[in-house]
């Protein structure tokens, strides 16, 4: 897939008059995720200065029947849709993360830990679109991940929660090649959304963050409920969640080790 670029403007990137160059601009990504129902979905990257918000546009999500990662959408229309876009917002100066989680029908404002990742940076490299690309690696909560980055737009961003390169991630994919996010479009200018209350984005239940370790943990206690109220009236379910059976782009977590 070829990348748009549309005219960067060379302040973004080049000091001007001893000002610190302003970082403000749009970059759009596709994901292709090899799951257990294969799907792809756009998301966008709003960046500006140290704060980006990653958005995912589920209520674009379209299914397929199976295949590998990357591989081309059918062109018979999507059989599913859903209208649950997520959000998350990572302020980099101040390493603070933020996103919104389902506690069964309510929606909370959830914060977690700022991921300090460790990058391998190789000499491998390859074009994308006419940017000259490097490859890295790296391993955040149990999936190794792979991203090719440009320093042609020396910006240290990319999509979800990889960032830390110098240069912007324009594909990045896990060992496994279930998660694959490449860019297709980078646009200058501001975004509307970064400009807005981030916790206004959802109404939730909760006006301050809990931790995601306390999300999870609220969230398995309300399992447990669901299973208990379901054997009374005779239905058995079953909630299981531990390392050997999670899926997601999250495996484990550092404070479980």
């Amino acid at each position: 897939m070829r990348i748009l670029f549309l005219c960067f403007a060379i302040a973004f990137f080049v000091p001007s008059h001893a000002q610190k160059p302003r970082l403000e601009f749009l970059v759009a990504y596709q994901l292709y995720n090899d799951t257990k129902l294969p799907n792809t979905l756009p998301a966008v990257l709003h960046i500006k200065d140290s704060v980006s918000i990653y958005e995912e546009k589920f209520s674009h999500q379209e299914w397929w029947d199976g295949g590998e990662v990357g591989r081309e959408m059918p062109a018979q229309s999507p059989t599913r849709r859903t209208n649950s876009d997520k959000y998350l917002k990572i302020d980099h100066s101040a390493k603070e993360l933020l996103s919104f989680a389902y506690l069964g029908k309510n929606i909370v404002l959830v914060t977690d830990n700022y991921p300090e990742l460790k990058w391998r940076i190789t000499d491998e490299t390859k074009d994308i679109s006419g940017f000259a690309c490097i490859k890295a690696t790296t391993v955040y909560r149990g999936r190794e991940w792979t991203a090719w980055f440009t320093p042609q737009i020396a910006a240290p961003y990319g999509p979800w929660k990889l960032h830390g390169l110098p240069g912007l991630i324009l594909d990045a994919y896990d060992a496994d090649k279930k998660y694959q996010m490449t860019a297709t479009k980078v646009v200058p200018g501001e975004s509307n959304l970064i400009k807005q209350d981030f916790k206004s984005f959802n109404i939730t239940r909760n006006t301050e963050p809990i931790t995601y370790q306390q999300f999870m943990k609220e969230e398995d206690e309300a399992a447990e409920n669901m299973i208990k109220e379901d054997a009374l009236r005779g239905v058995k379910t079953t909630w299981v969640r531990d390392k050997s059976t999670r899926g997601g782009r999250e495996l484990t977590y550092e404070w479980e080790e």
